[in-house]
């Protein structure tokens, strides 16, 4: 399924739909502001999914999903301030998830995601100043977790609980954060 350079006012959805193939959307303009921009909970890709680029006004949820290959976020801009910006939940990655210069204003959740691969978070924008800027309770990392050069951190980043392979960080970045949990 491809929605490459899409501009998309109102409510994506794509909820417990079975893709055999790979979710590409890079470059897209999805606004929903009043609510979800791009819904797929429960969503099950057979690849990857790719919204590198991507800006959305409005929550970005992939709550349960299952990816078989990788989770692509390189570069995009999620923007819902009230809520969830971006929301993994539950979700099951078998490869790597990148937020690298991801920017996002709003909760980013991964609590209780599984990853295979790595999770990139460097050089990232997380704004949620008020709560989480960064859930991520009871997440599994089977490889890494990298942590670096991050830009910008106002809220609380949250790892109780959560386990990864390796850890890649620097001073810098954990010194962003407002409140840390770990445990």
């Amino acid at each position: 399924l491809t929605l490459n350079g899409s501009k998309i006012d109102g409510k994506t959805s794509l909820s417990g739909s079975d893709i055999k193939g790979h979710l590409s959307c890079t470059q897209a303009v999805l606004r929903n502001a009043e609510g979800s921009a791009f819904k797929a909970q429960g969503m099950k890709v057979v690849s990857s999914v790719l919204l590198e680029g991507t800006t959305a006004t409005g929550q970005v949820s992939l709550l349960g999903a299952q990816i078989g290959g990788q989770l692509v976020a390189i570069g995009a801009a999620f923007h819902n301030p009230q809520g969830h910006a971006f929301n993994a939940q539950s979700t099951r990655v078998r490869g790597d998830a990148f937020l690298r210069y991801a920017q996002a204003e709003g909760e980013v959740s991964f609590m209780g995601a599984e990853i295979s691969g790595v999770l990139d978070c460097s050089h990232a924008t997380l704004r949620n100043p008020e709560a989480d800027a960064f859930n991520a309770q009871r997440l599994v990392v089977r490889e890494g977790f990298i942590w670096r050069r991050l830009r910008d951190v106002a809220g609380a980043v949250d790892l109780t609980s959560a386990h990864v392979g390796d850890l890649w960080d620097d001073p810098e970045s954990w010194a962003l954060c407002e409140k840390l949990f770990l445990s």
